[in-house]
């Protein structure tokens, strides 16, 4: 049987999307063009039908190994798929923290044939010994795709410096976070006029602005590839474009809910607002987007970080830090940006910051595609959420901008 897909707006990098027809045999593309259909074909025609090449997103927590009941890894790829993602690549916060090969085998194991391409971001220091490296060179032999600092671990700057130093050899990013939480002990929102209110102690923007600065020296030192994650301060920015323009190997990324919303929302003391990095004002909300606009920020991801009930329905002083967000993604990107820059941060952006191929949509290449609709309209809710875990603030709201499906190879997912 071949799948064909009618009148679909196909993006491929440029400004606007070409009509056309899309067959697919065996999970590879046989066809482009104006294709009529036969007894063969299982047809695919729906009004307002949109396609790029596979969505990637390189930073969400799937749980497992040891966190199976906020997420594993079967239900975070449903996650995937239902939020157009082909691929995608996990993050080591796991239990215990993902830092050797054998948990690399296992995870590769456990989600081949699927369809999703799962990636693995692993710990570039060993599980509970935060002063000394993992196996960077063996994990990067393995197919680790970057060396991440785990969460919420404060580590030396020789640590750090180590790690950019073994980077050179692995050719592999060192991804650092950029929230000082031992500055302002037990400090979790940001440091302004709703923290005053709310009576609880702020994270000043200077914290984020002081180690961006630190880490692009150390990178300028090294000469090492490094990724920022989770920009959220207006006052890092410059730091950003002086280390581009001295053509240092630097990538960054904003989280989603960095470009929604701001610390105003704390004052609803809804625990999925509780985040890391931490909603800022208004200001740096405005000054992330246009960074995203001017490409200055590389990748848009989720940071999908699934959490159970009890780790939210608290006080906000202890509940979890972290929202799911891998199935709203695209949604959450078009209330805020361009169609065309949503896709092309789906498709192409958020893969070439971490130097992975993207799928070309040509006759004979194997098949990676996402489906959607940008016009239609849908409501996230318990019924359709496909994670184990219900931490978000977009759950029960309609959103614009549906997941239609998506064809990795052989393995077809379909939404209708």
């Amino acid at each position: 049987m071949k799948l064909l897909f009618k009148n679909v707006a196909l993006w491929q990098g440029k400004a606007n999307p070409e009509l056309t027809d899309i067959e697919v045999e065996n999970g590879v593309i046989s066809n482009l063009g104006n294709i009529s259909a036969s007894a063969d074909h299982q047809v695919f025609a729906q009004e307002g039908l949109h396609a790029s090449a596979g969505w990637f997103d390189p930073f969400v927590n799937f749980g497992e190994p040891g966190l199976e009941h906020k997420e594993d890894l079967q239900s975070g790829i449903n996650v995937a798929m239902r939020g157009g993602f082909t691929s995608i690549s996990v993050l080591p916060d796991t239990d215990p923290v993902i830092d050797n090969k054998s948990q690399l085998s296992y995870i590769a194991s456990a989600t081949a044939n699927t369809g999703v391409k799962v990636h693995v971001n692993a710990s570039f220091v060993k599980h509970g010994n935060y002063h000394e490296l993992s196996e960077m060179m063996e994990l990067a032999e393995a197919g680790v795709m970057a060396f991440v600092q785990p969460a919420g671990q404060v580590l030396k700057s020789s640590v750090v410096l180590k790690a950019l130093e073994y980077s050179k050899i692995t050719r592999k990013p060192v991804v650092l976070y950029l929230t000082d939480f031992d500055l302002v002990g037990g400090a979790f929102m940001h440091e302004g006029h709703v923290n005053v209110r709310l009576g609880m102690r702020g994270i000043p923007d200077f914290t984020e602005e002081l180690l961006v600065k630190k880490y692009t020296e150390l990178l300028q030192y090294t000469g090492a590839a490094m990724h920022l994650s989770g920009i959220s301060s207006a006052k890092s920015l410059p730091y950003i474009v002086a280390a581009k323009e001295k053509g240092l190997s630097l990538t960054c990324d904003v989280s989603i809910n960095n470009l929604l919303f701001t610390d105003e929302s704390l004052s609803s003391f809804d625990a999925n607002y509780k985040l890391n990095p931490p909603l800022r004002s208004e200001a740096d909300r405005q000054a992330l987007l246009a960074a995203i606009e001017s490409g200055l920020i590389d990748v848009v991801s989720s940071h999908h970080e699934p959490h159970e009930e009890d780790a939210k329905k608290v006080e906000l002083s202890t509940a979890a830090f972290g929202a799911i967000g891998l199935q709203t993604l695209f949604s959450a990107l078009l209330s805020v940006c361009s169609l065309q820059k949503a896709v092309a941060l789906l498709s192409a952006g958020n893969k070439q910051a971490f130097h992975l191929p993207i799928p070309r949509i040509e006759v004979g290449q194997m098949a990676d595609l996402t489906f959607f609709n940008p016009e239609a309209h849908w409501q996230f809710n318990a019924e359709n959420n496909a994670s184990k875990s219900e931490n978000s603030m977009l759950l029960g709201r309609e959103l614009q901008g549906k997941i239609m499906g998506t064809i990795n190879h052989k393995h077809l997912f379909w939404n209708e």
